[in-house]
């Protein structure tokens, strides 16, 4: 479905709106694009998912998923991170002489659009985008009118994991991390089982939100982890747990594989194991099921408090920036 821009300034990109199977052809082709923009996959973490499409003649180059959770309001899904602008590379084939007027064309574009249709805008970008100025300008000479919102916020990656040994990637742990993982491989490793339900996982998770005291699971994260176990049973990720002498489940994590990135989208222990021993195992069995799965990139998922920042830069992951965009225009109920 085509749709007009409000004070379209550039005839050279056209927007639409576009069907899930056109996006999903789309994410295929677009080489930096992360699991959670994949259609395959939002679609299952979100109510309702627009896909918004920039085209460039009858070229495709740039497409920007709105996700709506509660099928109203514009919002990140739990659990998601980077939903935001998808380029492919003939998005940016530009010079670089015209990349500013091109990126600038498509995201007043997308912006008109978004304002238009829901009065706000929640997204965030890819890691790779660090420009951010056309948000930053968005009403710059009209200061009785809304702005942008841009907070800087950080994940930890790590890198290069097709490159790393086993001996490397414990190298780059912190040292107390390293000693406890010597141990564990000396002494014996907890028993992995292959056999997980959801309500396991859930029961883990409000475990691990009740140690937190943060009393109650809401809805949306409820839904979130079943979302999450459903995307697992078809394919795309991976659920690594492990069980005590008693068959109860110790701990367990879960990634989301994209293209070349591992998502550690959950990592649980339950309170009765909780300390570095489990935990680290489960980490660490985590980094290494990236590893044989073929992903060249761990995401840890966030990084924005001081203890999990800590705690997940100990495995030798460095901070990597993104951004949060919000916007609202005047007069918007907020959800």
């Amino acid at each position: 479905m085509k749709i007009k821009e409000r004070a379209k300034k550039n005839s050279r990109f056209s927007f639409s709106v576009v069907s899930s199977r056109d996006a999903q052809n789309f994410w295929d082709n677009a080489p930096g694009a992360s699991a959670f923009t994949e259609p395959a996959v939002l679609e299952r973490l979100s109510q309702k998912v627009d896909w918004l499409l920039a085209a460039k003649g009858d070229v495709p180059v740039c497409l920007w998923p709105v996700c709506l959770p509660d099928g109203i309001s514009p919002a990140i899904p739990e659990f998601c991170y980077y939903i935001g602008p998808v380029w492919n590379e003939l998005g940016t084939a530009a010079p670089v002489h015209r990349w500013l007027a091109d990126s600038t064309a498509v995201y007043e574009g997308f912006i008109a659009i978004m304002i238009q249709r829901y009065g706000k805008i929640r997204a965030q970008t890819p890691l790779e985008m660090t420009d951010v100025r056309v948000f930053d300008w968005w009403n710059y000479h009209e200061p009785l009118k809304p702005r942008f919102t841009i907070r800087p916020r950080y994940t930890a990656c790590i890198r290069g994991l097709q490159s790393l040994s086993e001996e490397h990637l414990q190298a780059n742990f912190r040292n107390k991390r390293r000693q406890i993982l010597r141990g564990l491989l000396t002494q014996g490793v907890p028993r992995r089982s292959n056999f997980w339900t959801e309500e396991e996982l859930l029961r883990l998770y409000r475990d691990v939100m009740e140690n937190q005291q943060q009393q109650v699971v809401s809805k949306s994260r409820h839904e979130g982890i079943l979302a999450l176990c459903a995307l697992v049973k078809h394919g795309r990720g991976e659920v690594i747990a492990f069980r005590d002498g008693q068959d109860q489940m110790m701990s367990a994590g879960l990634l989301l594989y994209g293209k070349n990135v591992a998502n550690l989208v959950l990592c649980l222990t339950a309170s009765k194991w909780r300390g570095d021993k489990i935990t680290l195992w489960t980490m660490y069995s985590m980094l290494m099921a990236g590893k044989a799965k073929g992903m060249d990139m761990i995401d840890f998922n966030g990084a924005n408090s001081p203890m999990r920042a800590d705690d997940k830069h100990s495995y030798g992951a460095r901070a990597e920036l993104f951004f949060e965009l919000l916007y609202e225009e005047a007069g918007t109920k907020s959800k």
